[in-house]
Formats: C-alpha cells, sequence, structure tokens
C-alpha cells in the first residue's frame, strides 16, 4: 500500500498545536533573535497550514502569501533544527519537543491532511509542500559544515519521501503521474547527491547518510506502490518519466554500502562496527524498495541474493538486514530474465534460517522482535502465493507462509525444506538469465 502523507502532515499540525503554547517558554530562554522571529513566523503559518489541512480553506500555489505562510511553516520544520542553543539546558522538557519534531513527521496521529487531500487543493498543496520543504533543506545543507545542523536537517528526508507516494482516502495517488514524477526525481537526485557525498566525506557524515538513504527509500517504496495503481492510459500519457540516470547512481551507492564495508570499519570499535550496519541496512531497503530486477547496469537483485546465499555461519549480516534483503528478492517485479526460481530458493533459504533461530532464541538474539519480521515475510510472500512464477515455487511459499503464520501465534513453526530449496536454485546460478556478471554459485 501507499504510504498516506495524510497522516504524516497531520501529524505536523498536532505537534505544531502543542509547541504552540509551549512555544514562547522554550524561545524565552533563547538568546538568539533569528530563531525567535523564525518561530513567530511559523506560528503564524502553522495557522495556514492547519486550515489548509483540514481541507476547509483552500490553498492556492499562486498566491503569494499562501506560499509565504507555507514557507515560514517548512523553515522552522528545517532550519529550527540547527540551533545549538536551544538544547543548552537538559532540564528544559521542551527541548526535547523540538529536538524530536522531525521524527514526529513520519508518525500519524489522525487522518486531518486526507480531507485536504480529497479536496481540489490537495495535490497543488502537497506538490508545493514537498518543493518548499526540499527547498529549505537543500539550502541549509549546501551551507552548513556543522555535523549538528547537518544531522538534524537530514532527518527531514524520510518524512519528505513519504510525499511521493501520498493517497487519498480512496487509495488512489494525490498527485497526477507527471507532477508525482516531477516530485519523485527532484527527491532522488537530492538523496543521491548527500548519499555520494556524505560516503566519500572527511570527516565522515554517517547521519545525513543514514538519512538520505532513507529519504531515498521511502521515495522509491512510494512511487512504486502507487505506479501500480496507474491505468495504462496515464503510463501512456508521460512524456517525461523518472530519472534512469539518477535511479542507477543511487542503486549503485546502496549497493556499494550493501556489499563493500568502507575503508574505516576495519579495526573500528565494536559500537561503530554497530553503527555502520544501521547504514548498511538502509542501503539494504534501498535497493529493496527499487522493486525491479535490474535498473539500467545495477542490478538489485544481484547484490540481494548475494548476501542472502552467504554462509549464516560466516556472514556478519544481522537476521533484520537478512529479512530486509529477501523481503526484496520477493517483492521484486517478474520482469524478462530475472530467475524467479534463484530468487525464490534463497529466500526459502533466509526463511529456513530464520525459523531455526527463532527456536534457539539464544545469545543476541534472544530478545529479537521475531512475530514482527515473520509478520513482513508473510506479507511479501503473498505476492508469490497468489500468482506463483512456477507450481515449485507456489508449494514452498504456501510452506513458508504456514511455518510464519505459526510464528505470528507463537506456535512451533515447521519448515525444513533443504531439498526443495536446492532443487530451485540448480535450475540456473544467473539472476538474470544470460547475465553471467549475476551469477550467485552454490555454496
Amino acid at each position: 500500500m501507499g504510504f498516506n502523507f495524510g497522516r504524516i502532515a497531520s501529524r505536523l499540525v498536532a505537534i505544531g498545536a502543542l509547541l504552540g503554547g509551549l512555544g514562547s517558554l522554550v524561545l524565552a530562554q533563547q538568546t538568539s533573535p533569528e530563531l525567535k522571529d523564525l518561530y513567530s513566523k511559523y506560528q503564524s503559518g502553522r495557522g495556514a497550514v492547519n486550515r489548509w489541512m483540514s481541507g476547509n480553506t483552500p490553498f492556492d500555489p499562486t498566491k503569494k502569501e499562501d506560499l509565504d505562510q507555507l514557507a515560514n511553516y517548512c523553515r522552522f520544520i528545517t532550519k529550527g533544527q540547527t540551533f545549538h542553543d536551544r538544547l543548552t539546558t537538559t532540564s528544559d522538557i521542551n527541548s526535547k519537543l523540538l529536538l524530536d519534531l522531525p521524527d514526529n513527521v513520519q508518525k500519524d496521529i489522525g487522518q486531518t491532511m486526507v480531507r485536504a487531500f480529497d479536496a481540489p487543493h490537495g495535490p497543488s498543496l502537497l506538490k508545493t509542500y514537498h518543493r518548499t520543504m526540499l527547498e529549505q533543506a537543500e539550502a541549509v545543507l549546501a551551507e552548513s559544515k556543522d555535523q549538528y545542523v547537518r544531522l538534524n536537517i537530514a532527518r527531514v528526508l524520510p518524512g519528505i519521501g513519504l510525499a511521493v507516494g501520498s493517497t487519498k482516502r480512496d487509495g488512489k495517488a494525490v498527485l497526477d503521474l507527471k507532477d508525482q514524477v516531477e516530485v519523485y526525481n527532484r527527491q532522488i537526485a537530492a538523496c543521491t547527491k548527500l548519499i555520494e557525498n556524505a560516503s566519500k566525506g572527511s570527516p565522515r557524515d554517517d547521519g545525513v547518510l543514514l538519512y538520505a538513504l532513507r529519504g531515498a527509500k521511502e521515495a522509491l517504496a512510494g512511487y512504486n506502490a502507487t505506479f501500480a495503481l496507474r491505468t495504462d492510459r496515464e503510463k501512456k500519457a508521460l512524456t517525461v518519466p523518472p530519472d534512469a540516470a539518477q535511479e542507477e547512481k543511487l542503486l549503485a551507492l546502496a549497493g556499494d554500502l550493501a556489499e563493500k564495508p568502507p575503508q574505516w570499519t576495519n579495526g573500528a570499535p565494536a559500537e561503530e562496527q554497530e553503527g555502520f550496519r544501521m547504514i548498511r541496512r538502509e542501503a539494504i531497503r534501498v535497493l529493496a524498495a527499487s522493486g525491479r530486477p535490474k535498473v539500467g547496469s545495477v542490478v538489485p537483485s544481484a547484490v540481494l541474493g548475494r548476501i542472502l546465499a552467504l554462509d549464516p555461519t560466516k556472514s556478519n549480516y544481522r537476521l533484520d538486514e537478512l529479512v530486509d534483503a529477501a523481503i526484496g528478492l520477493a517483492s521484486m517485479r517478474i520482469e524478462a530474465g530475472y530467475n524467479t526460481d534463484l530468487a525464490a530458493s534463497l529466500v526459502g533459504k533466509t526463511i529456513q534460517e530464520f525459523i531455526a533461530t527463532y527456536t534457539q532464541k539464544q545469545g543476541i538474539y534472544a530478545s529479537f522482535p521475531f512475530v514482527f519480521h515473520a509478520a513482513r515475510l508473510n506479507t511479501a510472500l503473498i505476492a508469490w502465493e497468489d500468482k506463483p512464477p512456477s507450481p515449485e515455487i507456489k508449494g514452498l511459499v504456501t510452506k513458508a507462509r504456514g511455518a510464519l503464520t505459526a510464528l505470528e501465534k507463537k506456535q512451533e513453526p515447521q519448515f525444513q525444506e533443504t531439498e526443495a530449496i536446492q532443487k530451485l536454485r540448480d535450475k540456473g546460478y544467473e539472476m538474470i538469465k544470460g547475465d553471467k556478471s549475476t551469477e550467485i554459485p552454490p555454496g
């Protein structure tokens, strides 16, 4: 299903309302006149945004006053996170409310914005919101080298990315396909640039890297989810498609992060190694969200497949990373050349290892969220069960879903299908048939 930006946006309104009563107390402790002015304008902008989100007052993208109010609102959401002095005292509980604002953009507590999306001004509001938020974030990231500032600005990127896949109450995309592609291309380009620079930056820019990957992931997932709902007529009428060069560049960067640990991880302390695994997991999720076995010269399915093919006793990938890679393979579009037999065998292998680990639940996996990840895997397999690429895959998936359902109910799951998994694997070792570079040899 597509992401519902309505609930995301309504969270902003609710947080804004909460801060409205506390803001003067927070800012009275600040010495920065700029921050006070920023917050004062935000309060005015928040009132306007609240009226637009309710669906009762139309937003007019040609009206300077409306654009200024939206800019004031977005400027505080982004630039307001960059002031060091507002966090000087740990006794100020309101500081945490401000610090948490970017993350709260992604949490939903209501349906306010859905009313706006169903109104005629909904698409204009969404498109202008995305452009304004991204402009504000890009401006600060371009001018500041401060790690604190860059981290907090980058934290808004996933929330902006969610706008790409926003849906109305009936599940249809808010934006028409042309506008959605425009929003999508800008988001992907911005995140790709940040990922590229952060990956090679000195000093490292790990916070920006993490959140830029998340912003890209949300954009990919949202676009793909809603594209499936488009009519053939809409698709044929699209004159400017998604930027294939940017997509390819993004996925190549994600593939390197997923498979090639950067130099600094050599000999790094355990906590830094764990920090890199967070980045690597997001890179795997970007590849999974691409939804396509091959994009230009990049083959996301082969990267995910190579990760899953590793011997679990020698691999340093965590179980949650393997789950995301398996979900990615199971969710790929079935395109010409995609070796679904090999993909299904690797997914089956991972599920078998997942369930075996669950039955032991030792060490670091004593408190692992097995039920949550079992539900995610179970959902990802529905497409293969409903429209199986082959009878063999159908049989394997049915048994796997039965075991995962049992695990979700905290019953004892049974899934020992080594022979069936091996038979599928032996049908061919190239993830893209005829492409030797995608070969994943047995063992």
